[in-house]
């Protein structure tokens, strides 16, 4: 069961039609309706809706004899809902095969298939690219019912080993880049929290007074009001007097997480996200609790807040945490380490969805307690299925109230991660991310946790210690997500650019400087004069930055440059001889400030056809290598300053 079913306690359950059973799955998810009707009467592309039209490949002829053995292995395994899915589409593909080789021992029975089919079938899949990931299932499949008929394993033969290929290597730079953003989206979220509270502290109740319900701190007010036992739907709404909430023309908060449309900010729904978040909103603080440890989807979604077994504080330091989730699949326990204190530390992420979720995690609870009432009078297995869910989703901090449905409360599942992938990957696109990190194009919930294994390998130098990451039993499977060869390559030529600056230091009897090794690294060289020019903090520039060549300018950058005199122009983030320094921050947001000071007093046009909208997006650009949180007290204080008269805009460039 993949949603949260909106029932009206039924006191029975539909009729089944043929070839339809219910699974109560072994691993203690929602029971089901599995339906097999297609292996015993065929099926077709007319048959189907245009969605899974377009998914389908290929009619299947019905065999009902096949379609009976297969039954018998799906009753017996008891697969969950998903996992189920899974076999029925491997099943289909073994339907074709068979279809299509004719030419093989005619098969009606999971009895008839030999040796023989089993090395024709990994041909056949491999010619249409599922290979032994396709095969794996099916043979699964005739391994369990060979268990159940003649206690041994089937005589298919065993599947192919996976081709050894290089994984990727991940961009570090690029999701440490996309974490910034993402906690920047955090910040907001918590803004428009603080900022709904304080709307409806300076709320009254507009019910009974006309005039009221076009104040806003009035509607908020009243959201709060009906949502603090749970979040209550749309006919419960209008029970309450309070229709007029839906109003789109009243606002509600200014902000709006990715990819969400303008009616997040509008209605009852709207103003809801005040005090329970919407889809978009779970979604920013999961992903970056899966990039600070490296958790996978499944992983993450298999955290239990119902107690607090889910964190352990360290016995050495009570500002150290052991995040503990129990993955279910695997049947074993991973960790993360966190600190307590900071914002954006997993364990903080956690407490703070725990509490902005609680209001919707009452509402589940209030509907799991009308449907176990209603169970104990009329059991059926629609009622209980919803049961098993809800009891599920109130273990997560995952939960989100959906804007589609006013009232309805749902949580991300393992079968979400397409909805997720497609959610990241509009954040780096919104942010122009992939022109300087491609690989992060394609990010998916999947490679978050190559990235961390990766990151443990490139930082530590050891195999141990990114076992140790990936709390793998063995270093064999690291071979599976560390991009070793590239890693090899790349690292062989930084070390080797090293050494060889290194052995010319100590010929030319210079002291051995890892801070010079670095700029000739960058740059190639570094003359005397250099260096001793970007120790002298007196001769950085006007943005804060060190110069290598100040006399000689590039010709974009100062096209009427006098030779032998110091650059007077000086926009040194889009220059090849500027150097950036780690206190450059202040003076680069100062620069930002000033140049958005000064495009206030300019019509729009005029500001695009100046070099100054050039130097806005460059010295955005340089900025995004800093703390987002530093450079906007600095911008920020910097603008204030501007605004009050305290400080001048800086339009004349300094005489050396």
């Amino acid at each position: 069961m993949e949603r949260a079913l909106k029932l009206n306690k039924p006191t029975s359950d539909p009729p089944l039609k043929p070839y339809q059973f219910w699974i109560i799955p072994a691993n203690g998810n929602p029971r089901h309706l599995a339906d097999t009707a297609e292996f015993f009467n065929g099926c077709s592309a007319r048959d189907l809706g245009k969605k899974e039209q377009r998914l389908w490949k290929g009619d299947i002829q019905g065999n009902p004899g096949l379609a009976a053995d297969f039954v018998r292995v799906v009753q017996a395994l008891r697969h969950d809902q998903q996992n189920f899915k899974r076999l029925r589409y491997s099943w289909r593909n073994f339907y074709r095969f068979i279809q299509e080789r004719t030419d093989l021992p005619p098969v009606h029975s999971i009895h008839d298939i030999t040796r023989i089919h089993g090395l024709a079938l990994k041909q056949w899949l491999h010619k249409r690219g599922l290979g032994s990931g396709g095969y794996r299932p099916i043979k699964a499949i005739v391994d369990a019912f060979s268990m159940m008929e003649c206690h041994r394993p089937s005589d298919l033969p065993a599947r192919d080993g996976d081709a050894k290929t290089e994984p990727e290597e991940q961009d570090l730079i690029g999701l440490q880049r996309l974490s910034l953003i993402l906690r920047g989206e955090a910040r907001e979220q918590k803004r428009m929290v603080r900022e709904g509270n304080e709307l409806a502290d300076l709320g009254r109740d507009p019910r009974g007074r006309t005039s009221s319900w076009n104040s806003i701190v009035n509607q908020v007010w009243l959201v709060r009001e009906l949502t603090a036992d749970f979040i209550p739907t749309k006919p419960e709404i209008l029970k309450a007097r309070a229709g007029n909430l839906r109003d789109r023309s009243v606002g509600g908060p200014s902000y709006r997480s990715p990819g969400q449309s303008p009616r997040a900010t509008r209605g009852y729904v709207g103003k809801l996200r005040y005090f329970a978040p919407a889809q978009a909103d779970t979604a920013v603080y999961l992903w970056l609790f899966m990039l600070h440890t490296g958790f996978n989807l499944a992983t993450t979604l298999d955290i239990d807040i119902s107690d607090e077994q889910w964190f352990q504080t360290s016995f050495q330091d009570p500002e150290h945490v052991v995040i503990s989730i129990f993955k279910e699949r695997a049947g074993t326990w991973v960790f993360a380490p966190s600190l307590v204190q900071p914002e954006f530390h997993p364990y903080q992420l956690i407490r703070f969805m725990i509490k902005r979720t609680e209001k919707l995690r009452m509402t589940l609870e209030r509907r799991l307690v009308e449907l176990q009432k209603h169970d104990a009078d009329f059991p059926t297995n629609t009622v209980k299925a919803e049961i098993t869910y809800l009891q599920r989703l109130i273990k997560s901090p995952w939960l989100y109230h959906n804007i589609g449905d006013a009232g309805r409360v749902e949580g991300f599942q393992s079968t979400d991660a397409g909805l997720l992938n497609t959610f990241i990957r509009n954040i780096i696109h919104a942010e122009e991310l992939q022109t300087e990190h491609p690989w992060l194009a394609r990010l998916a919930t999947t490679q978050v946790r190559d990235g961390m294994i990766n990151f443990a390998h490139d930082r530590s130098g050891s195999a141990m210690i990114a076992q140790y990451a990936a709390q793998h039993g063995s270093q064999r499977s690291l071979r599976y997500y560390l991009a070793r060869g590239k890693q090899r390559k790349r690292n062989f030529k930084a070390v080797n650019q090293v050494i060889s600056l290194m052995i010319s230091e100590a010929l030319n009897k210079n002291v051995i400087d890892f801070v010079r090794i670095r700029i000739m690294r960058e740059r190639g060289e570094i003359t005397l004069v250099q260096e001793k020019r970007l120790l002298d903090f007196r001769q950085r520039t006007r943005v804060g930055m060190g110069c290598l060549e100040p006399t000689n300018p590039p010709r974009h950058i100062a096209p009427d440059h006098v030779p032998d005199t110091i650059c007077k122009i000086q926009r040194c983030t889009g220059c090849c001889h500027g150097i950036i320094f780690d206190d450059s921050v202040e003076p680069l947001s100062n620069a930002l400030a000033d140049l958005h000071f000064i495009k206030r007093s300019l019509p729009l046009t005029s500001w695009a056809d100046t070099s100054l909208a050039d130097e806005e997006a460059s010295i955005k650009a340089t900025l995004k290598q800093f703390s987002p949180e530093i450079v906007k007290g600095h911008y920020t204080d910097r603008f204030n300053k501007l605004i009050s008269g305290e400080a001048k805009v800086f339009d004349v460039y300094p005489l050396y």
